[in-house]
C-alpha cells in the first residue's frame, strides 16, 4: 500500500512539473524571448508530454485511489506456481500487475492473496493465505 502512495505522489509530483514547465516555456514564448530558432516547438512537444503521462500514468492512479477509499480493490488467490515473475511484474494469465520492489519472493507451494488496483495494475497487498480461505476472485 505505500508503493501505491509514493508512485500516486511521485505521478502528482512529475505532472506539477511537467506543468510549470510548460507554463514557463508558452511565457517565454508569448514574450518572443527565444534564443533559438526552433525553441518555439518546445510548448507543443511538452504539451504532448504532458497530455500523454497525465493520461497513461496520473488517470490510473487517481482513478485507483478513488477505489481504494471505497474500499473496492480487486482481490483473487494463486498458487506459487502458477506465477511468473517479469522483472518487477507478476504475470498470472492474462493479467500483468506491477509489484513494489520491497516485496520478499516466494516461497514454494504456497497459496497467495493478491489485492491489486484495477486501473494502474499495482499491487496493494500480496499475503499468504490460508488453506481455508481459498476462494474464487472477487472484484
Amino acid at each position: 500500500m505505500i508503493y501505491f502512495y509514493l508512485s500516486l505522489t511521485l505521478t502528482i509530483v512529475i505532472s506539477l512539473c511537467l506543468f510549470l514547465l510548460l507554463i514557463r516555456r508558452l511565457r517565454i514564448n508569448w514574450a518572443k524571448q527565444n534564443r533559438r530558432k526552433l525553441s518555439f516547438l518546445l510548448p507543443s512537444i511538452l504539451s504532448l508530454i504532458f497530455l500523454a503521462f497525465v493520461i497513461f500514468e496520473l488517470k490510473p492512479r487517481l482513478l485507483d485511489c478513488l477505489d481504494i477509499l471505497q474500499n473496492n480493490v480487486y482481490t483473487y488467490s494463486v498458487n506459487s506456481q502458477d506465477i511468473e515473475f517479469v522483472g518487477r511484474r507478476i504475470k498470472h494469465g492474462d493479467k500483468m500487475l506491477i509489484r513494489s520492489p520491497w516485496e520478499p519472493g516466494l516461497k514454494a507451494d504456497t497459496i497467495y492473496r493478491i489485492r491489486y488496483a484495477k486501473y494502474s495494475g499495482l499491487v496493494l497487498a500480496f499475503d499468504i493465505q490460508m488453506p481455508e480461505e481459498v476462494s474464487a476472485p472477487s472484484p
